[in-house]
């Protein structure tokens, strides 16, 4: 039985499809015709900054100066303070240590973050003029949804936009598309906390709730208030990879280990080079904050003056665990274009 049929023997009048039903509640406001251009203008929450996460943020994205128009265009951006502790050290500190050991120690990091910025949003809403609210995106089917559609996006997309996707492969490169920050080894310390200032960038349309509007570009949908909750178990860590990371530094302090004492550049970089990764034994993957996964502890040696011995990561911590005990919104900001 067709669609029509059903209509018509119900007595109602054929409003044709989706897209031309949409039509009737937008209003086209420019043509990409080359005359017209957009503004960006910002909004910022009601609440007083910071918020800690079991706060609501409200954001009125529309005024009366600016029409929303350029959704794809439209970020949050927004900076949480999240407190990490951890479980266990990840170098051995030893105050004899070298020089060219402490600079190849401090040229190791953990990095934590956000696969996706939007992965920090909880439960919102939308405010559509003044008493309708959109919350059925708060299901578990849509949260899914919205994952799989920033999955499927381009590669180029989240490469070239500054602290949004999180890459794996990104990450060991210090690439800025990457969301989260990257915490020196150094600072890892057993039974202590790190407060973490995580920048993040959400485009609009990596919410599923906003994500249909890139359909209907150059239209006015009227008044708009986001609502949201933000959420510290979407974190994740991962350990970024120890030669990447000793190449670019001995690379970069290249007369610095050239001059050290006892050092040699060429040979610690061949020391480095040689050594395969497969000797470094630590989980190759994003984990869940307060999530167990397996790592090493670092550490450099010398045997004598003048040569060098290589890489102690023979100490492996089974269960390395990062627990956030508190988070929440230091700064945030909605940039719209209309």
């Amino acid at each position: 039985m067709s669609n029509l049929h059903v209509t018509k023997s119900l007595g109602l009048q054929p409003v044709g499809n989706i897209e031309a039903a949409l039509k009737t509640y937008s209003k086209m406001t420019a043509i990409n015709d080359g005359r017209h251009y957009y503004s960006i203008s910002e909004a910022i929450p009601d609440e007083k900054l910071p918020l800690d996460y079991t706060h609501e943020i409200n954001i009125s994205m529309t005024n009366a100066n600016v029409d929303v128009t350029q959704i794809h265009d439209s970020f949050i951006t927004t900076v949480i303070t999240a407190r990490i502790n951890f479980s266990h050290d990840l170098v051995t500190r030893d105050n004899e240590i070298s020089q060219a050991g402490k600079k190849l120690l401090e040229s190791q990091f953990m990095f934590i973050g956000l696969r996706s910025g939007s992965n920090i949003i909880s439960d919102y809403c939308v405010v559509h003029g003044e008493d309708k609210i959109i919350d059925s995106t708060r299901q578990p089917n849509a949260t899914i949804e919205s994952f799989i559609y920033n999955t499927i996006k381009p590669k180029t997309e989240k490469d070239n936009r500054k602290h949004i996707h999180s890459l794996y492969d990104n990450v060991h490169k210090y690439d800025n598309s990457a969301c989260g920050v990257y915490v020196p080894i150094t600072l890892i310390k057993a039974g202590s906390y790190l407060d973490i200032d995580i920048p993040i960038s959400i485009p609009l349309d990596d919410i599923l709730l906003f994500s249909g509007f890139i359909d209907y570009p150059n239209r006015l949908f009227g008044n708009l208030k986001l609502k949201y909750t933000i959420k510290p178990e979407a974190l994740v860590n991962c350990r970024v990879s120890p030669k990447m990371s000793m190449i670019k530094t001995v690379g970069k302090r290249r007369n610095f280990f050239k001059s050290s004492q006892g050092q040699n550049y060429d040979s610690v970089m061949k020391m480095i080079l040689t050594t395969p990764d497969s000797c470094f034994e630590y989980a190759k993957k994003f984990t869940q904050i307060n999530c167990p996964s397996r790592q090493f502890v670092f550490n450099y040696d010398l045997t004598a003056e003048g040569t060098v011995d290589g890489f102690n990561y023979e100490t492996i911590i089974p269960e390395f665990t990062p627990t956030v005990t508190f988070c929440q919104t230091k700064d945030c900001k909605i940039s719209i274009a209309g």
